[in-house]
């Protein structure tokens, strides 16, 4: 959804094996984008997300996540500052608006779902629909601002973490589109 925004996969060759795909699936009767690695222990799904913002534009889209709380996680990572994380267990579809824009400019948002080593506990997905580009004006519910000060356990996952963190737990050395 949204003029101005491409999605892309990860092509480098060197994570042929080790990063799998996002896919348009249907949840609940609604087309959807899923993670594919589903009951995969210690792998990531990746998708980018190429956006042009003008500041003060926000990131919008609805989610369904069934997964292990805490532990297997969807990361919103803009610009290789990881803003948002997603994991539990939904009971409907949510609406989040994990950035604002604070200046006019090209970004880059990878879609990161990371599957720990341990449990599988629900579905092992975060369901993702309607991204779309609004104005911060509006916003209908609370939105995480980042900081990156600490990290503490909170119903969405850990707050604090930083891309470099994030990218180690994948096995990569940087998010790169290049």
């Amino acid at each position: 959804n949204g003029a101005g925004i491409t999605y892309r996969a990860e092509t480098a060759p060197e994570y042929e094996d080790s990063i799998w795909d996002f896919t348009l699936t249907e949840k609940n009767g609604v087309k959807c984008l899923v993670n594919t690695n589903q009951e995969a222990d210690g792998t990531s799904s990746l998708v980018y997300v190429d956006v042009e913002l003008k500041a003060g534009q926000a990131i919008k889209f609805d989610y369904f996540a069934s997964s292990e709380l805490g532990a297997d996680m969807l990361h919103i990572i803009i610009d290789d500052v990881q803003i948002y994380q997603i994991s539990g267990e939904s009971t409907d579809w949510q609406t989040c608006f994990p950035y604002v824009a604070i200046k006019d400019g090209k970004y880059t948002i990878a879609i990161a779902y990371i599957k720990d080593t341990t449990d599988t506990v629900g579905e092992d997905s975060v369901y993702i629909k309607n991204f779309e580009i609004c104005d911060a004006k509006d916003v209908t519910v609370a939105s995480y601002i980042p900081r990156n000060c600490a990290t503490e356990l909170v119903a969405d996952g850990f707050l604090g973490q930083d891309a470099e963190q994030i990218m180690m737990q994948m096995g990569m050395e940087a998010f790169s589109n290049e």
